[in-house]
C-alpha cells in the first residue's frame, strides 16, 4: 500500500443525521447521514500490488461500511464521492462486476439450509447480471460459473461481508458449526481458482483463517487485520470524533451544562481504547457505541448489550476454561494467530470479539499483551460472567459487589463474607455442585467486580495461595475449602506462611479461611480469621 498526500480532506461542517441503525454507506451519503471518511486507506488498498485480502474486527465495529464502500467505489459511482478525500486523488473510477456477498444474512440453521441459501442467493445475482450456472451443482462450482461469465465484460470484485459467520454464530452447537464449516471450506476454496478473472477480492469476519488445512485452497490471501496502516479503517479515531461528531458534542455539553471537552472525556473512558496493531499510537473507539451514546445522551453499556457474550460464555463452559485462565489472558503474551487445534484459544477468542484488545506489543517476535478496551467492556464482560456462572441477571449482582467492596475496604471481615454467604444464597439449588472449584471460581468472579487487584492460585516457594483480593492499604489471604472445617483452611494460611510477602507496615493484613459446606442441596459457609499486626 502506498500513502498519497496533499489531497483534500473531508470535513464535516453541518449536524448530520447519527446512522445508529444502518451501515449501508449509498443510504449514509444520499440521505443526509454522517459518513466517517475512510477513503484514504481503500485507495491505498486497492492500488496496491494485493488482490486477495482478510480484514477482521469485532461485531458492530464498521465491517459492513466498508464493505459496502467497497462496492460503490468498483461500481464506478464516482457522484457518491464527491465530498470525499478520494475525489482528490488520481483514481480512474473503472467499473467492474461486483459479487458481493453477506454471509449474515444467509440462512445456516443448518447445512442444507446454508447450501440453498448460497445458491439462491448467486441465482439472484446471475439474474441481475442476465448469466446463468447449474443449479444442480455445489455453490463453489455455481459462483465459478458466475464469475467467469461476468470476467467476460471486465474482472470481477469479489467483497464477502462476514465470511464466518455461518460458523462463528453456531459455536454453542458444534455439529452445526462443523457441517457449516465444511460447506464454506469447499466455496472459499474456488476463490483461488477463479484469480486470473478477479481484480481483487476482500473478506470480512470475526475469526482469522486458521494456519492448518481448513482454507489450504485459499492460501493467497493477505491478512491485513493486524497491519497499522489500516488499524483506524473501521471504528473511530479521536480525530474523526472532533471533525464529524462535534455539533452533537455540542448539543449534549449544551443541555447538560458542561464544556464540550467533558463530553469527549466521558467517551474516550467509556468506549476508546481499542488497539487492532502493535503500534499502540493508533486507538479506535467503539462506533456502534458511539452512535447510541450520541443518540441516546446517556452512558451505558451499548455494544455489550446489543449482543450479551451468551455464545463466548457457553464455549468458556464447553471448553472448560477456568475463570483463573480468563484472568491470565490479560498477563501473559500471546500469539494472535489461530493454531487449528480443536480446542479454541481463549487469547484469540476473547480478541476476536472484541472483549479484550491489545495493549502492548512486541512485536520482533509477534507476541501481544492483552486488556478490556475500555470501561463499558470490562464492567459489563466480568458482570456477565458472574451472572453467568451463578445462573442470575446481572443487574442482581451488583448491590452484592457494592457490599463486598465496602466490606473490604473498611476491614469487614464479617461483611465481606457475608456479602459472599448472601450472594451465593440467590444462586439457584440446580446450579450447586459439591465442588471446591465451583465455589472458589464464584467468589473470584463476584470479587473481580470490585475494581481491586484480586489473584488466583498464586504460587510461593511452600505452596499456593487461593486468592489474594488487594489494594494499596489492606490484603486479604484468603484459602477455601469444601466440607472441611474453616479452622484448617486457616491453619494451612500459617502453617505455609503465605501472607509474608504481604506484610508491611501501612498494609494491613487480614488472614481468611473459608469453608462451604454442602449438604441436602443447601450451602453452608464459614470462616475464621486473624488480623496480623504488622511491625
Amino acid at each position: 500500500m502506498r500513502c498519497v498526500v496533499g489531497v483534500k480532506e473531508s470535513v464535516m461542517s453541518l449536524k448530520k443525521r447519527l446512522p445508529f441503525t444502518s451501515g449501508l454507506f449509498t443510504r449514509m451519503i444520499t440521505e443526509g447521514y454522517v459518513y466517517v471518511d475512510k477513503t484514504r486507506f481503500l485507495y491505498e488498498l486497492i492500488m496496491s500490488d494485493g488482490q486477495y485480502y482478510m480484514f477482521n474486527r469485532p461485531r458492530r465495529f464498521g465491517k459492513s461500511t466498508v464493505v459496502t464502500t467497497l462496492k460503490e467505489l468498483f461500481l464506478g459511482n464516482k457522484e457518491l464521492f464527491n465530498e470525499l478525500w478520494i475525489s482528490g486523488t488520481d483514481y480512474a473510477w473503472p467499473v467492474h462486476p461486483v459479487i458481493h456477498l453477506d454471509m449474515s444474512k444467509l440462512d445456516s440453521g443448518s447445512p442444507e439450509e446454508l447450501r440453498e441459501s448460497l445458491t439462491r442467493t448467486l441465482r439472484r445475482i446471475a439474474m441481475d447480471n442476465n448469466v446463468s450456472f447449474d443449479v444442480a451443482s455445489s455453490p463453489g462450482n455455481q459462483l465459478v460459473d458466475v464469475v467467469t461469465a461476468l470476467a467476460k465484460q471486465q474482472k470481477v470484485v469479489i467483497l464477502i461481508d462476514e465470511y464466518d459467520c455461518p460458523t462463528v454464530s453456531h459455536l454453542d452447537k458444534p455439529e452445526i458449526a462443523k457441517a457449516n464449516h465444511a460447506i464454506l471450506k469447499s466455496f472459499y476454496t474456488k476463490l483461488k481458482a477463479l484469480e486470473e478473472h478477479l481484480r481483487f477480492v476482500f473478506l470480512t469476519g470475526v475469526s482469522k483463517m486458521p494456519k492448518d488445512s481448513s482454507y489450504s485452497g485459499l492460501n493467497n490471501v493477505q491478512d491485513i487485520s493486524l497491519d497499522p496502516r489500516v488499524a483506524a479503517l473501521a471504528g473511530y479515531t479521536e480525530e474523526d470524533l472532533h471533525t464529524y461528531f462535534l455539533p452533537h458534542v455540542e448539543d449534549l455539553a449544551k443541555k447538560r451544562g458542561v464544556a464540550t471537552q467533558q463530553i469527549f472525556d466521558e467517551m474516550r473512558q467509556w468506549y476508546n481504547g481499542y488497539y487492532f496493531s502493535g503500534d499502540t499510537s493508533i486507538s479506535v473507539y467503539n462506533p456502534f457505541s458511539i452512535l447510541n451514546y450520541l443518540h441516546n445522551q446517556v452512558c451505558q453499556n451499548y455494544w455489550i448489550l446489543s449482543g450479551r457474550p451468551s455464545f463466548l460464555l457457553e464455549c468458556l463452559k464447553r471448553e472448560k476454561y477456568t475463570l483463573e485462565e480468563l484472568d491470565k489472558v490479560c498477563k501473559e503474551p500471546v500469539v494472535l494467530s489461530p493454531s487449528g487445534g480443536e480446542r479454541l484459544s481463549l487469547s484469540l477468542l476473547l480478541y476476536q470479539t472484541g472483549y479484550v484488545t491489545i495493549a502492548s506489543a512486541d512485536e520482533n517476535r509477534r507476541f501481544y499483551y492483552l486488556g478490556y478496551p475500555n470501561k463499558e467492556v470490562k464492567e459489563a464482560m466480568e458482570g456477565s460472567v458472574l451472572a453467568y456462572l451463578a445462573g442470575v441477571d446481572f443487574n442482581e449482582a451488583e448491590p452484592f459487589i457494592r457490599t463486598l467492596k465496602n466490606a473490604f475496604i473498611e476491614g469487614d471481615v464479617a461483611g465481606f463474607v457475608g456479602a459472599i454467604q448472601t450472594f451465593f444464597a440467590q444462586v439457584p439449588y440446580k446450579l450447586h455442585i459439591e465442588a471446591e472449584k465451583f465455589y472458589h471460581a464464584l467468589v473470584f468472579a463476584l470479587s473481580k467486580g470490585l475494581g481491586l487487584v484480586v489473584q488466583c492460585e498464586v504460587v510461593t516457594s511452600l505452596g499456593q495461595i487461593d486468592m489474594i483480593v488487594q489494594n494499596r492499604d489492606t490484603v486479604f489471604v484468603i484459602e477455601f475449602k469444601l466440607n472441611v472445617p474453616a479452622e484448617k483452611a486457616l491453619a494451612q494460611i500459617k502453617k505455609r506462611r503465605y501472607y509474608e510477602q504481604f506484610m508491611h507496615p501501612s498494609r494491613r493484613v487480614f488472614l481468611l479461611g473459608v469453608a462451604f459446606n454442602f449438604s441436602d442441596k443447601k450451602l453452608a459457609v464459614s470462616y475464621v480469621s486473624e488480623e496480623l499486626q504488622n511491625v
